[in-house]
């Protein structure tokens, strides 16, 4: 299961605004912060903008020279997203390498502390993530650094693929050793356990993956967390069922508060009422509720409503069936805290979930359709791609050079 908050977020007007800062934004609050210890996003987005602005591109350059590891980790952010510099995913790896390896040209030890390795090690974990998946799709990356570094050269070439997957794992389980555990470390956890479960492979056995017990110790937590999670959102649930769900046939927005949905106003009993998150799913779910709208004692014999069902289309992908005019985004919507869970293809029982207030339920419905058939699509193509062992990130032999 995996968890993802969507939000709006309100910057000053007069906020600087830089190319590529968004993706730096996004970038940082993967791989530089413990997932415990995220700071709110818009503190991200001003910070990261006040920082530009008082740190200019040629103020940190001088950390190749002077071997500083902040500004050498500052200047591969800014070349890896192309902010405040010509983008280079190769002189990206450069600076934050110089941190990372023992070389000449690389910091002195004293220089550094096991947060700005962490820092730099997430970083790398990231951006092999990257490259196995150009690697994987055949895309080039442009060499500017002269080395004869391992890069994807335009050809789909699944070994290294495998390759980057393996240099991914090994960065994100020293990150996890020095005591950071990122979000892009949680993700390379995720993305292993779930190629091991689509292939029948305990990825923690293979001789490739077995070395690093920090990675896979750091997603154990993090299922306990969400096990834990939702386990008390179903206690919750249980205690109330129609408290905390949308009435509504195939909606499947849920809300965290009982004041998150609205409840009908009708004469029906509380244990029967339902709860809808918008007037549109209470229209709509009107003709069927008006039978049972009553108290029990007027009920008499009218049976059960039956269970909501989901549409689906002949290839059993939920239709995309809203009218554009139904699912406009104000940019300025703010509700309750709601979330609906996305159940995704392939084994196991896969799913995400989308919490926000800043989406509307029309919005979160449309996200819940789009990514369940884009999964579906995705899963089909991989079926048909993927039936040579080779093919399978977390198999083979490599080495991931001379980390510290």
């Amino acid at each position: 299961m995996a968890s993802i908050r969507g939000i709006v977020v309100d910057l000053p007007r007069d906020l600087p605004w830089y190319d590529g800062m968004e993706e730096l934004v996004k970038f940082t609050h993967s791989t530089t912060y413990d997932y415990h210890k995220l700071p709110p996003v818009r503190e991200q987005y001003i910070n990261c903008s006040r920082h530009l602005t008082q740190h200019p591109f040629n103020s940190i350059i001088s950390g190749i020279e002077e071997k500083d590891p902040e500004k050498l980790l500052d200047l591969g952010l800014r070349y890896y997203h192309g902010c405040t510099a010509e983008p280079s995913l190769t002189r990206a790896l450069d600076a934050w390498e110089m941190i990372t390896k023992e070389a000449e040209n690389s910091v002195p030890e004293d220089k550094l502390t096991p947060s700005v390795l962490a820092r730099a090690f997430s970083c790398l974990a990231d951006a092999h993530m990257t490259l196995m998946h150009l690697a994987f799709d055949g895309e080039s990356v442009i060499r500017h650094d002269g080395s004869d570094r391992m890069l994807p050269s335009g050809e789909r070439d699944p070994i290294m693929a495998n390759d980057f997957m393996h240099i991914a794992a090994a960065y994100s389980d020293t990150s996890a050793a020095l005591g950071m555990v990122s979000p892009v470390v949680l993700y390379v956890a995720r993305w292993l356990t779930q190629i091991g479960e689509r292939d029948g492979v305990n990825v923690r056995e293979t001789e490739r993956y077995k070395v690093y017990p920090h990675l896979c110790q750091a997603w154990d937590v993090r299922v306990a967390e969400m096990d834990e999670e939702k386990r008390k959102r179903e206690a919750k649930l249980g205690r109330a069922p129609t408290a905390y769900v949308c009435a509504a046939q195939g909606c499947g927005i849920t809300a965290k508060q009982k004041k998150g949905l609205m409840k009908c106003a009708g004469k029906c009993p509380m244990e029967r009422k339902p709860h809808y998150c918008s007037k549109n799913c209470q229209r709509k779910d009107w003709k069927l509720h008006k039978r049972y709208c009553k108290p029990d004692k007027e009920l008499g014999d009218i049976p059960p409503p039956p269970p909501p069902e989901q549409p689906v289309d002949l290839d059993g992908i939920p239709r995309l069936n809203y009218n554009p005019s139904d699912i406009l985004q104000r940019v300025d919507y703010e509700g309750p805290d709601r979330s609906i869970e996305i159940p995704l293809a392939g084994p196991g029982q896969r799913t995400v979930t989308i919490h926000s207030r800043n989406f509307t339920p029309e919005v979160m419905r449309l996200m819940r359709d789009v990514i369940v058939a884009d999964d579906a699509e995705k899963q089909a193509k991989h079926a048909a791609e993927h039936s040579e062992a080779e093919e399978t990130p977390g198999r083979g032999d490599g080495d991931t050079g001379n980390e510290r």
